[in-house]
């Protein structure tokens, strides 16, 4: 009997599942076929003949790609100082995201006064030079802001003021921020994040709030005005309208 070995090229097909948190970009090495050259089960380890090694691979990017990161917790709204509150946002794909917009609902009494958005927040270059306006409309309470064209692997931010009116009630609020693109994008599932804030109270635009410096003000007022009432009800006359007479003479008729 004679036996004939002949190398026949081949290939292997393979589905590969990259768990999340690994960055694009990073070379995954190491890996192999467990026994494909043997009929022998697979033991778990890369160590012998009958293993084919998985060539490095490399963990790819989509396209068009948009994140948007949670904004760090903004400080109080009140009626007498708007607040801004910026919005880290990225385009971590290889090409343009265009017609980016933010859709959000503010809480009710809140209203977005101006938007701007800043744009490729890693460059060295002035930040004024990077800022531009964004128009934004109102449809019901929704909001919708168009902001620039997103640059590939650049990250940015989104500038919200906002401002409250009489119609607000006190205490913490959240606002959801979404984020979409006319491109075709990769992945959508880290497109939304929420915004956190404090509203003061307000009454028809004033601050209920009161801090303990102006209580002890209010305090030390009020002990002066009855240090004054006193004093005055001591040096008027009980009734200064009464004539006075003198000793031992009756009053002329």
């Amino acid at each position: 009997m004679v036996l004939c070995a002949v190398d026949l090229p081949a290939r292997i097909e393979l589905p590969v599942v990259v768990p999340e948190g690994i960055d694009p970009g990073k070379k995954l090495a190491g890996g192999c076929v467990d026994a494909a050259l043997d009929t022998a089960a697979p033991d778990g380890k890369c160590d012998d003949a009958a293993d084919v090694p998985i060539p490095p691979l490399v963990v790819g990017r989509h396209a068009v790609n948009l994140a948007v990161h949670r904004a760090e917790p903004a400080r109080s709204l009140t009626s007498r100082t708007p607040l801004r509150i910026r919005i880290p946002y990225a385009n971590e794909g290889t090409q343009t995201a265009e017609n980016v917009r933010f859709t959000l609902v503010p809480p009710p009494g809140v209203t977005v006064r101006s938007a701007a958005a800043r744009l490729n927040t890693e460059s060295k270059i002035a930040a004024a030079t990077a800022i531009r306006t964004v128009a934004c409309t109102t449809t019901g309470r929704t909001v919708t802001c168009q902001a620039p064209d997103a640059p590939a692997l650049r990250r940015s931010e989104l500038w919200l003021t906002l401002t409250a009116t009489g119609h607000a009630h006190p205490g913490t609020r959240t606002m959801t921020v979404t984020i979409a693109t006319s491109s075709t994008e990769g992945n959508a599932a880290d497109n939304a994040t929420t915004v956190e804030f404090e509203l003061a109270a307000l009454d028809g635009g004033r601050d209920l709030a009161v801090t303990g410096s102006q209580v002890t003000g209010l305090a030390t007022l009020a002990a002066l005005l009855a240090g004054m009432g006193a004093l005055l009800m001591a040096v008027i006359p009980k009734d200064p309208y009464r004539p006075r007479h003198a000793a031992g003479r009756a009053p002329h008729h």
